[in-house]
C-alpha cells in the first residue's frame, strides 16, 4: 500500500491503494502434471466408487399396443457413488448360440439436479419401434454411470418384439455409418467432413448424412421411418440440432411427410 499524507484535496482519505497491490499479477503460470494433479478426472475416477442398483432391482420392459414404442423403467441407483446418467444399451439376438449383439445406445440422465423431495426414484425411457424387427429377441441393458465415468453393475432384461401393425420391413441399416456413408457440410457437394478423434469436425450450419437413393425406392404412398443415433460433443453449450429428412432435388425439407 502507498500512504499519502492528507492535504486539502485529500482530507477525506488517508491513503490510496493501487489495484495491483490488492490483486497482484502472477509472474508466471504454474505448470501442472495431469498424472499427479489431485483433481485430475482419472485420479478422481479411480478414487470414486461406482453407483450401484439396490439388491433385487429389476427392469420393467413394456411395449405399448399397438406396438409403436417400448417403455423401459428402472429404479435409481442409490448405492455406492453418486449416479450421473445411465447407458441404455439395445442388443439383438443373432445366430443359434444365444449371442446378443449391441447395436444402439440411448442415454438417460439421473435426477441428481432435483431436490430430494422432487425426485421420483425411477426413470423411464421410451424407445421407438424403429429399433426392432417383429419376432426377434432383444436384450435391454441399463448401466449406472458416475460423474467421473465409473460404471456399476447393469440391470438386464429380454423381450421379443411384437408384430408391427404396419408390417414394416428394414430396407437399409448401417453398422458403421462413418465409414459407409457420407456426412457432408452445406447443401451441396458429396465430400465427407474430416474425422478427428472419432468425431466429424463440423463448424456449424447445415450438414447432410447422405443415404443412397436406391434405399428410398418404393411405391407411391410408401412411408419410411428413419432412425439415427448421434453422439454430439460441441462448444459452446446451448447449441442445438434440428434433424429433418430432406429431398435433394429440389432442396426441400420432407419432415412434413413423416
Amino acid at each position: 500500500m502507498t500512504w499519502r499524507k492528507p492535504d486539502a484535496r485529500t482530507a477525506s482519505r488517508n491513503f490510496a491503494v493501487e489495484p495491483s497491490e490488492i490483486f497482484p499479477r502472477q509472474s508466471a503460470a504454474r505448470s501442472v502434471d495431469p498424472a499427479t494433479a489431485p483433481y485430475a478426472p482419472a485420479r478422481r475416477a479411480a478414487a470414486t466408487p461406482a453407483p450401484e442398483f439396490a439388491s433385487g432391482a429389476k427392469l420393467e420392459i413394456k411395449p405399448n399396443k399397438p406396438f409403436s414404442a417400448l417403455s423401459v423403467t428402472w429404479p435409481e441407483a442409490g448405492q455406492g457413488g453418486e449416479v450421473y446418467k445411465y447407458y441404455v444399451w439395445i442388443a439383438v439376438k443373432e445366430g443359434t448360440d444365444g449371442t446378443f449383439r449391441k447395436f444402439a445406445r440411448r442415454d438417460s440422465y439421473s435426477e441428481f439436479y432435483l431436490a430430494e423431495n422432487k425426485r421420483k426414484g425411477k426413470l423411464t425411457q421410451r424407445i421407438s419401434n424403429g429399433y426392432f424387427e417383429p419376432g426377434k429377441e432383444y436384450m435391454i441393458c441399463v448401466i449406472p454411470v458416475g460423474f467421473f465415468g465409473c460404471e456399476g453393475e447393469p440391470l438386464i432384461g429380454e423381450f421379443t418384439a411384437p408384430a408391427d401393425v404396419r408390417k414394416a420391413e428394414t430396407v437399409f441399416e448401417s453398422r458403421d455409418p462413418m465409414k459407409e456413408l457420407v456426412f457432408a457440410s452445406g447443401l451441396a457437394g458429396k465430400k465427407s467432413l474430416e474425422i478427428e478423434n472419432g468425431f466429424y469436425r463440423h463448424s456449424g450450419n447445415n450438414a447432410r448424412l447422405i443415404i443412397p437413393k436406391k434405399h428410398w425406392a418404393g411405391k407411391k404412398g410408401t412411408r419410411f421411418r428413419f432412425t439415427v443415433d448421434m453422439d454430439v460433443r460441441q462448444s459452446p453449450l446451448g447449441r442445438g440440432w434440428t434433424m429433418v429428412l430432406r429431398n435433394p432435388k429440389p432442396v426441400h425439407n420432407a419432415n412434413n411427410r413423416l
